[in-house]
């Protein structure tokens, strides 16, 4: 009986041990999300949007970024215009190179998969670019102040 008490204790106070590093944790993350001045999550200030009248990117970028769209029918690209459209705008504000490309234009990439494959041609095109935006030909970007 006394070892049964002896062991109930231990586990109580690995238990608090528990509870209370577990509340140290939520109050250091709660610090950081809503008192350290470097976070921005929850502030947005209007020269952070991309307001229409508001000035654009400079045409000169130190880096080459360019935005992926990776196909496997180009036949249903007509499916994805409103989508793709809209994301042809966005690269042409931010001169960012569009590239919609097939899968099956990388021969290197004979990957059977077409999930796959399309990870194969972003690797490629990542040879020639800094930064790739990696997105299916149904994305849209949406401006929320229209």
């Amino acid at each position: 009986m006394a070892r049964q008490r002896r062991a109930l204790r231990t586990t109580d106070v690995f238990h608090v041990v528990i509870v209370m590093t577990a509340i140290l944790v939520l109050i250091v993350v709660a610090h950081y999300i809503f008192f350290s001045e470097t976070n921005t999550l929850f502030t947005l200030s209007d020269d952070d949007l991309d307001l229409p009248a508001k000035r654009r990117s400079p045409i000169r970028r130190s880096l080459n970024i360019s935005i992926v769209v990776v196909v496997n029918d180009e036949s249903n690209l007509e499916e994805y215009k409103f989508a793709l459209d809209t994301v042809r705008c966005y690269a042409l504000m931010h001169n960012y190179t569009l590239l919609i490309v097939s899968g099956h234009q990388y021969h290197r990439c004979r990957q059977r998969d077409t999930m796959f494959r399309r990870h194969c041609v972003v690797a490629e095109i990542l040879r020639t670019t800094d930064w790739v935006l990696f997105i299916d030909a149904d994305i849209g970007i949406v401006n929320p102040t229209r």
